[in-house]
């Protein structure tokens, strides 16, 4: 018997799936197919199952599974580890793979999916009504579509696609749901499972319209990694990411990233690469991404993000934070401002966002991470640059044309070649005015070197304004492996001119503020290498840094 249309593309991409990787994937966030049934080599059937995406899940979970079947008259999941032959045509099936391999960031409408009920269907104000090609199709034709609020399609009785229709509506009168649960707002039962319907903005005013969340059988009380409860009692997660804290190690790599996103999908996209953090502000660290090969120790750090190569949580989950895909880091808003305030210390950027979606009236946010402050806006009239915040729309949905999907970094061809490299460790420009030298924190608290806690001075051959102090301290960008003594030094552009070592005896104290120095021994506890300049006399300024008690000296 020859496969229909649609059969075959479903065979098609399922064989695509198995030997190319999902390296191009289903542009859907579950790539499920309803009313198909699979065939293959069933090794798994177990009960119990109310929600097919429940069933999908329960397939990642299982060692040696790669499809499913979810059957709603019996509520099973049945797992396959391989398919063959054709796929039969059961209006109480809903199958597909075990991982969908599409990235949410791209499509950020479908996470509405999240909300998406198998098995009910929609009576109301329904303004179009036409032959829809499949669930997905329906539930897209309702998001670009200003007047569309709510969507419901209904599987084929036959194999012929005129009997696949999709609905849309600006509002909702009636529900129906399947198996003998109780009509809401007037609807009538209706037993068929082939209906699916949804709102077009996740999560839904309708209280039918519950979004759905992930949970494993025998996993009911299922806690989620670093979970947050907002103001209005939703639960929602962002994207496993740690906000305010930074690994306390020395990174494989570093690069100038402008977007948490992208510095996570370049982690992905490594394969020795296990967690990564983020800096959105900083002098010296502004877009900076630093990789790393394990998952070191976190440590409190403003503004700062920190997260895993993979996150296992489906961000379907949460469907208020998929609408950050809409927000650029990088740049602010320009528009009315209806209301600006500080946001709590554990608030992150993403609630400055559902802040905008709960606010009557507000389009558009601007939340600076430094300043700590969220900005809601009544229009929304363009977006200018704005290092360290990030903004955007309320909702995806009918966007402004300036704000557009983000798609991750290493989405696009050639994306290596533009790359900004950086070096390893961060060198920091200290200002004795700004701090004082003894104790407390200082800037030296992200390179692992920790406050300053002791200051032997003397008098200094360079004085200045700025106090007895010189202006200049500085961090190693690269280690001198086995070295007894320092091998090189340079000067930056703003410094005296320099050579093997000897520094300009005329030169003042602004002509030494910034120094890159080859200095300290990390792996071997801290020990000095090496003294900058080669005199044994003359006036010095010596540094003791807390944590790993290692210093320098400057020698005149």
């Amino acid at each position: 018997m020859l496969l229909s249309n649609t059969v075959a593309h479903v065979y098609v991409c399922l064989l695509a799936l198995l030997f190319l990787g999902g390296s191009e994937g289903r542009k859907d966030s579950f790539c499920l197919e309803i009313g198909w049934e699979p065939k293959g080599s069933s090794f798994r059937i177990v009960d119990g199952f109310t929600d097919p995406r429940d069933c999908q899940q329960e397939c990642q979970y299982t060692d040696g599974c790669n499809f499913f079947r979810w059957r709603g008259r019996g509520r099973f999941c049945e797992m396959f580890s391989h398919l063959y032959g054709e796929w039969e045509r059961d209006v109480a099936s809903v199958s597909g793979p075990k991982t969908c391999f599409a990235a949410f960031s791209d499509f950020p409408e479908i996470a509405n999916s999240a909300c998406q009920v198998t098995g009910l269907e929609i009576q109301g104000s329904q303004y179009e009504s036409y032959t829809g090609r499949n669930s997905r199709h329906c539930r897209d034709s309702c998001n670009k579509d200003p007047r569309c609020r709510y969507w419901s399609w209904k599987a084929p009785s036959g194999l012929k696609p005129p009997h696949q229709r999709c609905r849309l509506f600006t509002s909702v009168a009636a529900i129906t749901v399947e198996n003998g649960f109780a009509p809401v707002m007037g609807g009538d039962l209706d037993p068929s499972i082939r209906a699916v319907s949804g709102p077009k903005k996740c999560p839904s005013d309708v209280p039918q319209f519950k979004i759905w969340r992930s949970k494993k059988v025998g996993d009911y009380d299922r806690i989620l990694p670093w979970p947050k409860e907002p103001v209005n009692g939703r639960r929602h997660l962002p994207f496993c990411v740690e906000h305010g804290v930074k690994a306390d190690a020395t990174p494989q790599a570093a690069f100038r990233v402008g977007d948490p996103r992208d510095c996570s999908s370049l982690c992905s996209a490594l394969p020795g690469c296990a967690s990564w953090t983020w800096f959105p502000f900083g002098e010296e660290n502004a877009e900076r991404c630093e990789l790393f090969k394990e998952t070191p120790q976190k440590v409190p750090f403003p503004g700062a993000k920190s997260g895993p190569s993979v996150c296992e949580d489906p961000p379907t989950d949460f469907p208020e934070y998929s609408q950050m895909a809409c927000s650029t880091w990088g740049v602010r808003t320009i528009g009315q401002v209806l209301s600006s305030a500080p946001m709590e210390e554990d608030e992150v950027p993403d609630d400055c966002l559902i802040l905008c979606q709960d606010t009557e009236g507000c389009v558009a946010y601007t939340h600076d991470a430094e300043a700590h402050v969220c900005t809601l806006f009544s229009t929304d009239e363009g977006i200018v640059g704005s290092i360290g915040s990030v903004a955007g729309p309320a909702v995806c949905q009918d966007r402004p044309s300036h704000h557009r999907i983000w798609k991750a970094i290493t989405r696009t061809e050639g994306f290596a070649d533009d790359l900004q490299a950086l070096p390893l460790e961060v060198a920091y420009v200290y200002d004795s005015e700004d701090e004082d030298l003894e104790g407390g924190d200082t800037p030296f608290s992200y390179s692992r070197v920790g406050g300053i806690e002791e200051v032997e001075e003397a008098e200094p051959e360079f004085e200045s304004d700025e106090g007895d102090y010189y202006s200049v301290i500085a961090l190693s960008a690269n280690e001198t492996e086995g070295s007894e003594s320092l091998e090189e030094w340079e000067e930056t552009e703003e410094t005296a001119d320099a050579e093997s070592g000897q520094g300009d005896t005329d030169a003042d104290a602004e002509s030494v503020r910034r120094l890159s120095v080859n200095l300290f021994d990390r792996r071997g506890g801290g020990e000095k290498l090496g003294e900058i300049g080669g005199g044994s006399s003359g006036s010095s300024a010596s540094w003791t840094f807390g944590g790993t008690g290692i210093g320098f000296e400057i020698f005149d």
